[in-house]
């Protein structure tokens, strides 16, 4: 696996994708102020705060019929916390993603640009933990795994215009990447952690021998591995085809064809707010 720096970068291209999609990230922002993730979690055993604990109220007064000295935090206050989920969108860039749409419906790699951004931009209204991620594959031993924001990174013009240069290479190791993106979570504190998988076509590369199974079990393996450590891997595709084999590597639930290729800018993010629940 070598994990390298896009180098393309389109800030004409994200603009123009801004513009294209602003209502649909209006509404999206709109839709996501509606439901903040947040909840009220009690504290209990306060020495202040806005209603009295009962059981400790009980256990104090127990406690001073008996002659001893009980604690007097017998107050239990509200406060607001926010769903500790963190998700990385890994997103498939080979060579197919630069397929011409059908009808003078331009370039599947548009929609890709438009999907990513849509989510990065929703992202930073939901204020969950993210990262984002492609890769691309030439043979098991030259993986490559392209970072284009980090949990850390601060959501930048650049990282736009990153996500706006977007383009394919290569082929579709899928195992390998979903290793990567997954022990890419450790040190990430947070109750839920989700790998969404964008991608166009099934696990191939250019050393698989035409026998597709050797990488569909692999990229299976990967699955199983990433849930026992804690995260949650989820497939997103565009290939009406995929029903043959997303069930048997993703399990049932667990992956979604989308019927129409144009749906996916504002799919991705819907998807996401739905899985975080």
């Amino acid at each position: 696996m070598h994990e390298k720096k896009l180098a393309e970068s389109n800030m004409t291209e994200t603009q123009r994708l801004m513009k294209q999609y602003g209502d649909a990230l209006r509404r999206l922002k709109k839709a996501i102020q509606s439901q903040k993730p947040t909840r009220l979690a009690p504290e209990l055993r306060q020495l202040d705060g806005d209603d009295m604990d009962l059981n400790a109220v009980v256990s104090y007064v127990a406690e001073r019929r008996a002659g001893q000295s009980p604690d007097p935090a017998i107050y239990r206050r509200r406060e607001m916390r926010q769903r500790e989920v963190a998700v990385t969108l890994l997103a498939d860039m080979s060579t197919s993603i630069m397929q011409h749409l059908p009808e003078g419906g331009g370039r599947l790699v548009d929609r890709v640009r438009a999907g990513v951004l849509l989510f990065a931009e929703s992202m930073e209204e939901v204020g969950d933990t993210y990262s984002i991620a492609g890769f691309c594959s030439k043979y098991r031993d030259n993986v490559n795994y392209y970072t284009i924001k980090d949990f850390d990174d601060t959501f930048t013009e650049e990282t736009r215009a990153t996500i706006g240069g977007l383009s394919g290479r290569l082929a579709t190791r899928m195992g390998a990447a979903i290793r990567h993106a997954t022990a890419r979570f450790e040190g990430i504190e947070s109750r839920r952690r989700l790998l969404l998988l964008l991608s166009d076509g099934r696990p191939e590369d250019y050393d698989d021998g035409g026998d597709r199974r050797y990488l569909h079990e692999d990229t299976r393996m990967a699955v199983k591995e990433a849930v026992a450590k804690g995260v949650h891997p989820f497939c997103i595709t565009v290939d009406t085809m995929a029903n043959q084999y997303l069930p048997q590597i993703f399990g049932p639930g667990h992956y979604l064809v989308l019927d129409h290729i144009n749906s996916l800018p504002n799919k991705l993010p819907e998807i996401y707010l739905r899985l975080r629940r």
